[in-house]
Parts: C-alpha cells; sequence; structure tokens
C-alpha cells in the first residue's frame, strides 16, 4: 500500500479574471492516516488548493493524485468519494427538513438499501453524540451541534479523507473544543487522514505536520513545533503565535531572558514558575 495518499506535484492554478497565479509550482504530500494543517494569510491560496484537491476547479498545471488515482475529469467523482469537505458554515451543507434525512440524504444518492441507510445513520449519530437530536431540524441547532452533524453526513459516507475548511472558525471555545474532540476520536477511530484549514493555534497543535503557505506558494512544512519555533516568520507572514509564544514575545521586550525553542504550554508553565513571585 502505497504510503502517501495524497500526492501534489508542481501545482498551478489562475482565476480567470486574475493576473497572477493563485498557487504557483505547489508540491507536498499527505501521508495516510495524517493530520495536516495549512495554514497562511487571506488570500494565500488555501481555500484554492481545497477546491484543487476534491476537483472543484480545473488546474492549470501539475497533477494531484489521491489513493493512487491521478485526478482527471474522468476520476473526479471517484476520487471525491474518498473525501469529505466540512466548511466554515454548516448552513450551507444541509439540505434535509431533520437531521435524520440531511444525514440519509448522501446515502440515497448512492442507492443504499433502505433499512441499511437507517442503521448507517443511528451509527453515524452515536459516533458523534447526537442521537438525541435525529429528528430536530439543522436550523434549531447551536453551531458546534451542527458541525456535529455536518461530520456525522460525512462519515455515514465513509470517506478516507476529511478536509476541514475554516470549520470551527464560527464556533465558541466549548463549540470548538467539543468537534475537535469528535474528529480526533473519528480519526483515530477509522484511521482518517486529516486535512485542515485553519488559523486557530489549539487546532494546530493536533496536527501531525503543518504546510505554510504564502501568495501561493509553500514556504514552510514541518511539525507544530519546528513552525512555532520560528516566532518572527509567522508574524512577518501575518499569522497569530501560540499563546505561550505571544508571552515569551512580550516577556522579551521587557528584557527577560528567555529560551529560544517553542515550548509547549506545559513546558512553559514550567518554566514560568522559576520566577519568584513578588509579595
Amino acid at each position: 500500500m502505497n504510503d502517501f495518499i495524497i500526492k501534489v506535484n508542481h501545482l498551478k492554478y489562475k482565476y480567470s479574471d486574475a493576473n497572477e497565479y493563485s498557487l504557483q509550482d505547489v508540491s507536498f504530500n499527505v501521508k495516510r492516516g495524517e493530520w495536516l494543517s495549512i495554514i497562511g494569510h487571506n488570500g494565500s491560496g488555501k481555500s484554492t488548493l481545497i477546491s484543487a484537491l476534491d476537483g472543484l476547479i480545473e488546474i492549470n498545471g501539475g497533477s494531484i493524485e489521491v489513493d493512487s488515482v491521478r485526478l482527471t475529469p474522468a476520476t473526479v467523482w471517484d476520487i471525491r468519494e474518498q473525501i469529505g469537505l466540512v466548511f466554515q458554515n454548516p448552513d450551507d451543507q444541509f439540505v434535509g427538513a431533520t437531521v435524520e434525512d440531511d444525514i440519509a440524504f448522501g446515502l440515497q444518492n448512492r442507492k443504499i438499501d433502505h433499512d441499511k441507510m437507517h442503521q448507517i445513520v443511528d451509527q453515524a449519530l452515536e459516533l458523534v453524540n447526537m442521537m438525541k437530536f435525529k429528528y430536530k431540524s439543522p436550523s434549531d441547532l447551536s453551531g458546534g451541534q451542527k458541525q456535529r452533524i455536518a461530520l456525522a453526513g460525512i462519515i455515514a459516507l465513509t470517506p478516507k479523507i476529511i478536509i476541514l475548511d475554516e470549520a470551527t472558525n464560527m464556533l465558541d471555545p466549548v463549540g470548538k473544543k467539543q468537534v475537535l474532540s469528535v474528529i480526533r476520536e473519528l480519526k483515530q477511530r477509522y484511521s482518517l487522514t486529516v486535512i485542515s484549514i485553519t488559523h486557530d493555534v489549539n487546532e494546530l497543535k493536533l496536527a501531525d505536520r503543518i504546510l505554510v503557505l504564502n501568495d501561493g506558494i509553500v514556504v514552510a512544512e514541518n511539525r507544530p513545533e519546528e513552525i512555532f519555533n520560528q516566532p518572527q516568520k509567522l508574524l512577518k507572514l501575518g499569522l497569530e503565535l501560540p499563546y505561550s509564544e505571544q508571552i515569551k514575545w512580550e516577556l522579551s521586550r521587557f528584557g527577560v531572558d528567555i529560551p529560544e525553542h517553542y515550548m509547549n504550554e506545559g513546558a512553559f508553565i514550567e518554566w514560568i514558575k522559576q520566577f519568584p513571585l513578588k509579595k
């Protein structure tokens, strides 16, 4: 089995009304079962890249392979069956009058047997802990609940890859925590590959690897701790630092001798404990 579930080689794309390419010679691979986060300032090419991966736009150059199948007009629908997209606004994905109807919609399109379909719907709702909302209208749910229903609808279709297009941006901290917890559990249970576009540092810390885009070019690609270890570069690109790095940055402005390497929150708390409290 190929270790890479996605291969992107020398990808180029330019919108018809644009003067410059939104994606310029982008190349990277995604390992099977990996969590890859893609970050970059607004307009860096993140959403364009996701659209290309799902075959929503026709690329101008390069190639994309998903599970060893090259993306072409002839294979695009087969590839889309391997990918589940979760968007920023879950309302954009709802088509059913009830939660049950919405999750069943994709299964009906695949002509799944009626009895089996109801079994799959119930299993998907159990997985995201939303069974009690089965007969509710999606419009009556909170933002976090809506995203969990959107996830259930995708999981019911058994994709190999889940792409989160800023899927937690509109949620409050509790909703974000709940949705990310569900995604992490589903990833582990089904060995899913996760690709997330996000500005949320807490979400970035869940990633195995981070890819940084700037003006359609991959400018960095590494483990989270290595990416976070370059605070000046991230700030220059207009990106947010983890909270511990923000505090370190402020302390350095007051002449405090701070460690140069990145520390997660636990390590940062242990480091800061060394400073005596003033009475």
